[in-house]
C-alpha cells in the first residue's frame, strides 16, 4: 500500500522530521486499524544514538486494542542498513530512498537523502552497487549537506565514522566540512 500525506508541509517548518515522524506514523497506523492488525515501521535512527527514555518508549509497541505498530531495525544504524541492502543485492535495481518524487526517476540523486545514501554506500565500500542511485559521491553536494538538526548530525557522524573505518578519506573530509558548517550555523 502506498499512502501519501501532506504532513511534512505542516511539520518541516517547525520541527525535525526524524523525531516527529513517529507521531505521524502512529496517527496514520491508527487510521488503518480496521484493515491492518500489525504495522511495521523501519527505525531511522539506531537506539544507541537516542536518549534512554526514547529507547524505552520505542521498545514497546504502539497502537490500540485492534492494531499494533512496532519499530523494526532499532539495533542497526542507517549506514549498516544501507550496506546490508547493497551487499545482499536484493534491492540493487529497485531501492528507493528519495521522497522528492521526481517524474521519471526512482531517486533524484541530488536531494539530501539521496546524497547521504550515496555517501553511505561509498563509506562502506559499496559505491556503484545500487543502480537507482549515482555511482559516485558528489563531494561538493555532500559538504553542503545541512547538518543543523540533531538527526542530521547523527546521520552524518555515523557516515563519517564508517568512511574513516573503510579508508574513504575524501568522503570523511566532505562530511567533516558539512558537520563544521552545521556547528557554525547553529
Amino acid at each position: 500500500m502506498i499512502l501519501e500525506t501532506d504532513v511534512r508541509d505542516f511539520s518541516d517548518p517547525t520541527c525535525d522530521w526524524t523525531w516527529y515522524v513517529y507521531g505521524a506514523l502512529i496517527g496514520t497506523s491508527i487510521l488503518l486499524e480496521r484493515t491492518h492488525r500489525t504495522v511495521l515501521v523501519a527505525a531511522s535512527v539506531a537506539d544507541r544514538h537516542l536518549p534512554d527514555e526514547a529507547v524505552r518508549l520505542r521498545g514497546h509497541g504502539f497502537g490500540t486494542e485492534r492494531m499494533d505498530m512496532r519499530i523494526s531495525g532499532r539495533d542497526q544504524t542507517r549506514v549498516e542498513k544501507v550496506e546490508a541492502v547493497a551487499r545482499s543485492g536484493i534491492a540493487r535495481d529497485t531501492l528507493r530512498v528519495c521522497w522528492q518524487n521526481v517524474a521519471g526517476t526512482v531517486n533524484c540523486g541530488t536531494c539530501d537523502k539521496c546524497v547521504r545514501t550515496v555517501a553511505e554506500l561509498a563509506a562502506t565500500g559499496c559505491t556503484g552497487m545500487i543502480s537507482t542511485l549515482p555511482t559516485e559521491v558528489d563531494l561538493d553536494l555532500l559538504a553542503a549537506h545541512p547538518a543543523v538538526t540533531r538527526s542530521d548530525r547523527a546521520f552524518l557522524t555515523e557516515t563519517r565514522d564508517a568512511a574513516l573505518a573503510h579508508d574513504e578519506p575524501a568522503v570523511a573530509a566532505a562530511l567533516d566540512r558539512a558537520l563544521d558548517a552545521g556547528t557554525a550555523s547553529s
